[in-house]
């Protein structure tokens, strides 16, 4: 799991540091001081309910509660300061999550990604900030009509979904910068760039790239794109890249044969490249402008197709499972280019060794207790069930005494780092490193100093909290002779499954389900056509669509046949007041953004492949002051209004045209009121049907979530307790090994600055640690540093003093450090100064 956290200055350190603003990791430490709280990251933590607990973090910002199983939002939460919610593998679908605009008014970032959702709440369009939304990894089948009003929204995510329509929605957003909409097979593509290819603020596009039409080619050229990502292309692109004047990356995804030598020449102006499970095509180093080349999940293969590229200045190959060898023969073939790499020869010897130098040591809890008596040991999120008789002397006989034990709980990623704590697994010269689930270390003596070991027969019991639960790992022993891990176990048990299951179906069937029953509103969509006359008379033609849609078990919608929008484009009209050049140059611009529909081919094709949704809401209203009628309508995310008159072509045909209009109208309202009464008498009904449908479903995925946690989405198991009895006493570890491949990779510069503009000498290791994974690796400085989007780096500079660098992707070298000085820290204040930078 990974987990942005965005620096915040402080000026030091202490006493100082919890005076300021907070990066916390668990509610108890937040509640010490709410007010104080920015960021809070509560993953993998038994959450169902964002209750009002959370109105005492005033000043919170980022709120990330990832693989939680959030169910509601309950009335009243507020927290306005709120910028940034993280709700991905929060469960198969966040409910009751259509009161979030009023709980979290000011939300600019929104993550539901990997939530299973087959739709979105009805009440999206109140997030009017929102800048950032990633709902990819779904089941949604078409985009929610609400996203139209996302006026502000920049990036959006809707990859991997099974997205059928157009999505003609994103006509509408304006302001979008990034649009990935990706590996929707369902989709058309040439329709999509159709509806976007007025967004004059996209730079970043990710569509499925395979049989693109050459007028949508034309359409894309024509836009400012900067990074266009192709997915699925199985023939050589056939897109001119020297056409487009702006593009600087271009990237391929799943695609085989993106590349011939009759196309290399399109590709000239293009400096960086980044394939994905895509072929290294030959011909690459004939692209003259190519200076990046960015691989991922690329075949140890195709390594040979790389050494023609003699002109690369830089290969990132740290997201492949290229072996030292593959990246030695690299490094000879490509002498020039600077390699970034991500394999283990970057970890140091002392890691792997399991040998890591100490920064800080953490203290233990030590007891004494009788043999004979049975007694509970609890420390953080440990407890120890010590039963009688649970310790043998050094013969194998029960030890009878006082027995002097000592717990040392790890469930801090930072401190285990800064201890040194082996995290290195060596099996048949197969290394691995570990990411904590959760470790201890318990150690037994007698009253004369003498080591005792476990009794078989009657096992101290430990209970130790789940820190990654969507991470099945296995039980370690340490051995400390060999510096060697000694698998106990390949699984760690989990409990309370009966109780998790009641839980949940009690928190289901209390939801009031009612309002998140998703409202289909069809509103009838308009193209507007103006007509100029040199006698400052402006004609208008109203042409419009309407698609009713199907109702099912899950959605309630409104199928009215709208007579009143039916009238309203039977007439024609004419502007009645000057236009103005502004007022022209506007309407020309709606001519031109609805023009297709002035096409019998596309008025005639199916009325789901082309819908504009560019003005909507559009009625006519009488004007008596004005002898008149006002046109009202919105177009993008504005409200026009328009003074109309009927057109004709004298007064008598003009009478006759209004007098028909108000007979029209007189009928068009009584239909239409029929048709709302009849909604309103089926509503109850379809809600009540669409909400038992609702809690069914909810109950279903629960309990098979619940009792077979192992199939298909490991993430989704509720974080619990993981429980084992200690067959060993030393250093326990209930661990995974750490396999997710880094997000960007990092140089050191050759001298560190600090706050106060001292510099500083790189040493040769640097700590790279990851708090949400509760995982870290020991680098030589000199090689490219692994990093994740939540890395921490840690610089031993020696006298009590380390240096801190939380870098960002997209940065070449780290050079900037946050000093601190450790001296008389504790490892948790050590801990929280470096998460408060």
């Amino acid at each position: 799991m990974k987990q942005l956290i965005t620096p915040i200055a402080i000026f030091l350190f202490g006493s100082i540091a919890s005076a300021q603003s907070k990066v916390c990791y668990s509610l108890e430490e937040a509640k010490k001081a709410p007010r104080q709280v920015k960021e809070l990251h509560l993953t993998n933590s038994p959450l169902t309910v964002i209750d009002t607990n959370f109105n005492q973090f005033t000043a919170l910002e980022i709120l990330d509660l990832s693989y939680n199983p959030i169910l509601e939002v309950s009335e009243g939460v507020s927290i306005p300061s709120l910028k940034e919610l993280n709700l991905a593998h929060a469960s198969y679908n966040p409910w009751k999550i259509g009161s979030i605009g009023k709980a979290f008014p000011n939300l600019e970032h929104l993550n539901l990604s990997s939530n299973q959702l087959s739709f979105i709440w009805s009440g999206l369009q109140s997030l009017y900030n929102l800048t950032r939304l990633d709902i990819s990894d779904n089941n949604l089948i078409d985009i929610p009509v609400e996203m139209m009003y996302l006026s502000n929204l920049r990036e959006l995510n809707v990859s991997k979904n099974e997205i059928k329509l157009q999505a003609n929605e994103l006509g509408a957003l304006w302001s979008l910068e990034k649009l990935d909409i990706s590996d929707n097979s369902g989709l058309s593509t040439n329709n999509l760039i159709l509806s976007i290819a007025e967004s004059k603020h996209l730079k970043n596009l990710a569509i499925d790239g395979d049989e693109l039409t050459s007028k949508s080619i034309q359409m894309l050229s024509n836009m400012n794109l900067e990074r266009l990502e192709l997915s699925d292309v199985r023939k050589p692109v056939g897109i001119n890249f020297t056409r487009f004047t702006g593009i600087r990356k271009v990237a391929l995804t799943h695609s085989p044969n993106w590349l011939s030598p009759e196309t290399t020449a399109e590709f000239d102006n293009v400096p960086e490249i980044e394939l994905t499970a895509s072929s290294i095509a030959p011909g690459l180093d004939k692209l003259k402008s190519l200076s990046v080349l960015v691989l991922n999940d690329i075949d140890e293969a195709q390594i040979p197709k790389l050494y023609p590229l003699k002109k690369l200045q830089v290969l990132d190959v740290s997201k492949t499972s290229f072996t030292k060898e593959h990246i030695a023969t690299l490094k000879q073939e490509l002498p020039t280019t600077r390699i970034i790499t991500g394999n283990a020869e970057e970890v140091t010897a002392n890691m792997l060794a399991n040998k890591v130098e100490p920064i800080i040591q953490i203290p233990a809890k030590s007891v004494t207790i009788q043999s004979d008596v049975a007694c509970t040991i609890s420390e953080k999120n440990v407890s120890l069930a010590i039963p009688e008789n649970a310790f043998l002397d050094s013969e194998g006989k029960p030890y009878k005494g006082k027995v002097n034990v000592e717990l040392t709980v790890y469930d801090d990623a930072i401190q285990t780092a800064l201890a040194g704590i082996p995290m290195a697994f060596t099996d048949n010269n197969q290394q691995e490193l570990f990411a904590s689930n959760g470790m201890l270390k318990f150690e037994a003596k007698g009253e004369n100093n003498e080591t005792l070991q476990p009794n078989p027969a009657n096992l101290i019991q430990a209970s130790v909290g789940n820190l990654q639960p969507q991470n099945p790992g296995g039980l370690y022993a340490f051995n400390a002779q060999n510096s060697q891990w000694n698998t106990i176990s390949t699984t760690v048990n989990t409990s309370n499954t009966n109780a998790r299951l009641q839980r949940a179906i009690d928190s289901i069937n209390r939801l009031d389900l009612k309002n998140l029953i998703p409202r289909v509103y069809n509103d009838r969509i308009f193209a507007l056509y103006p007509k100029f006359s040199r006698w400052d008379r402006t004609e208008i033609s109203l042409f419009s669509q309407f698609i009713p849609a199907q109702p099912n078990g899950m959605a309630v919608t409104h199928n009215r046949s709208n007579a009143m929008g039916k009238l309203m484009t039977k007439q024609q009209w004419v502007i009645d007041t000057i236009v103005s050049k502004e007022m022209k140059k506007q309407l020309k611009v709606m001519k031109k953004e609805t023009n297709a529909w002035h096409h019998k081919k596309f008025r005639s094709r199916d009325s789901k492949k082309f819908i504009p949704r560019l003005i909507n809401r559009l009625t006519i209203e009488p004007d008596p002051g004005h002898d008149n009628y006002r046109l009202n309508f919105r177009y993008r995310d504005s409200l026009v209004s328009l003074p109309v008159a009927l057109a004709g072509n004298s007064n008598k045909q003009i009478q006759r045209n209004t007098q028909k209009f108000h007979s029209g109208v007189k009928q068009a309202k009584t239909a239409d009121k029929k048709e709302e009464q009849k909604y309103q008498n089926s509503l109850e009904e379809q809600v009540k049907l669409a909400e038992n449908s609702l809690r069914e479903r909810l109950i279903t995925i629960e309990t098979a979530r619940i009792n077979n946690p192992q199939a298909g989405n490991n993430w989704l198991v509720n974080p619990n307790q993981l429980n084992f009895g200690l067959t060993n006493f030393g250093l326990i570890n209930c661990d995974f090994f750490q396999r997710n491949k880094p997000d960007y990779s990092i140089f050191a510069a050759n001298k560190l600055k600090d706050q106060n503009g001292n510099a500083h000498k790189v040493p040769e290791t640097v700590i790279s640690i990851d708090p949400a994974m509760n995982f870290y690796m020991e680098t030589a400085s000199i090689h490219g540093i692994r990093c994740f989007k939540s890395t921490i780096l840690v610089f031993n500079l020696g006298e009590k003093k380390i240096g801190i660098s939380k870098p960002q992707k997209g940065e070449s070298t780290v050079s900037d450090i946050f000093l601190i000085d450790i001296t008389d820290k504790s490892p948790a204040e050590i801990s929280q100064a470096i998460l408060s930078i």
